[in-house]
């Protein structure tokens, strides 16, 4: 039998100031390549926009639980239980990807 691989989606959120305050906007997608697209043309837009892009986080995580390894006070048969994300990177806009954790 073998050991069953989770199926997972990149979330994301990028931090910004619009001159007046600090906000954030979120996405998804399916891999970290798609992710690393969107983040790049979400942050575009917000410069499009005069925005200034503080800083992006990015994270993997069970796309049947979304990190919480748990389903209606059950452990999570795709990822066994894991809690929090499989892999994150964080963005600054001077200095590129950065990964952050590996499970």
């Amino acid at each position: 039998m073998g050991t069953l691989v989770p199926i997972t989606l990149w979330f994301y959120i990028i931090e910004f100031h619009d001159g007046e305050d600090v906000s954030a906007i979120t996405g998804e997608a399916e891999s970290f390549e798609e992710c690393q697209a969107c983040v790049q043309h979400d942050c575009d837009e917000l410069r499009r926009e005069g925005c200034s892009v503080l800083q992006v986080e990015a994270c993997e995580l069970c796309l049947e639980c979304r990190g919480d390894g748990q389903i209606e006070s059950a452990t999570c048969m795709m990822c066994g239980g894991q809690t929090g994300s499989f892999e994150s990177q964080f963005f600054l806009p001077r200095l590129g990807w950065k990964r952050l954790a590996v499970r």
